[in-house]
């Protein structure tokens, strides 16, 4: 991190503090473990055939092995059917469980554009989930019980709930994440997701769900690792009286620093990284005007014009801009806003103007 992203801005202390990562040591997380071998080779070899073409075309193998399908605003929805409608071809989840003798063939033929796809990468891809991820696991588990004849009300209970301290431990057991049921089915946590065996319907996906990302993103996550939690407790060491549990801002800022000890599978996936953290939703652009009724009434009394007290122009934009800011965050006058980024240039003729990112909520 740089000098001027520390807490205490001191040149000569020995142990710099910083908030962005970690916010002052009060955010504790597991860190991500090293990805599978077939992983670690395609996304951090440049040079091997295979790998430049993983990394060019990474977010569609992504969507091949996506458990949810995107809609509009970034909301997941998940198809309620364990298997597909008679004439329909299976989709997302319904690919682990359904036909898997064609398994390779089905995956290549739900994508729209075929011809850069590698099938030899796509079959290795599916035995590392296979493999590694916890709910890739689960899955093809479930597709035995699917065999069965004496089986006709099979149901399956993605979980989200965890039991574990989410400050510790972040990749689940094949047990703690799903379980398959027979008959009636108590959904329990409004955020656990239900598929029966035949249902045309689509759920849609808590965002507060655990496994919100590690569903859509399964490259990005490959051991199926916990995302944010509402019920992580900051370290035990601070004690605030205003918040004692982590915010999804805090837990996003601790995932995307850079850290030697740490894998870099989520932050070096390139093209899928920039679609994992979302486009924004407004640009807005907030111009400073030197006739504004503050600068002109302060600047008449001593015979001024806005250049020649540049400083009283800088003090009034930002005290406006400031005030744009709450209209925004926390008026939320257009749409509720999850989070936003700007920066503040000065024109050659002095006036400063700003550029603001704004994300919605989806």
């Amino acid at each position: 991190m740089w000098f001027q992203e520390r807490t205490q801005k001191h040149k000569h202390t020995t142990i710099p503090k910083f908030y962005l990562c970690c916010g002052d040591e009060k955010v504790q997380l597991p860190l991500l473990k090293d990805p599978p071998p077939l992983l670690q080779h395609l996304i951090f070899d440049n040079n091997a055939n295979d790998s430049r073409n993983y990394q060019q075309h990474i977010r569609i193998y992504n969507m091949m092995f996506a458990f949810t399908s995107p809609g509009a605003k970034l909301d997941r929805s998940i198809s309620k059917c364990l298997l597909p409608l008679s004439g329909h071809a299976p989709k997302f989840v319904q690919l682990y469980i359904y036909d898997i003798e064609n398994e390779i063939h089905n995956r290549i033929q739900s994508i729209e554009n075929q011809k850069n796809i590698d099938a030899k990468i796509v079959s290795k891809l599916s035995a590392m989930l296979d493999e590694y991820n916890v709910h890739g696991k689960f899955f093809r588990m479930a597709k035995e019980s699917l065999k069965s004849e004496h089986v006709h009300d099979l149901k399956l209970k993605l979980i989200s709930n965890r039991n574990k301290d989410g400050r510790i431990y972040n990749i689940p057991s094949v047990s703690k994440v799903a379980t398959l049921i027979v008959g009636d089915v108590d959904t329990g946590s409004k955020r656990n997701i239900i598929m029966e065996m035949h249902s045309g319907k689509l759920q849609r996906i808590d965002e507060l769900h655990t496994c919100y990302l590690s569903f859509q993103y399964p490259l990005l996550f490959p051991y199926d690792e916990d995302g944010y939690r509402h019920d992580v407790l900051h370290r035990s060491t601070h004690t605030s009286k205003k918040r004692i549990q982590l915010t999804i801002k805090e837990w996003l800022c601790f995932r995307i620093q850079t850290r030697a000890n740490e894998a870099q599978t989520l932050l070096r996936s390139r093209r899928l990284f920039q679609r994992h953290l979302g486009f924004p939703d407004l640009f807005v652009t907030f111009t400073c005007n030197p006739c504004w009724p503050e600068i002109e009434r302060f600047l008449k009394s001593m015979d001024l014009k806005a250049p020649n007290r540049p400083d009283i122009v800088s003090r009034v934009f930002k005290i406006k801009f400031e005030e744009l800011l709450v209209d925004l965050t926390k008026k939320h006058i257009l749409e509720k806003v999850v989070a936003y980024m700007y920066i503040i240039e000065f024109q050659k003729r002095g006036l400063p103007h700003a550029h603001l990112l704004i994300f919605l909520h989806p």
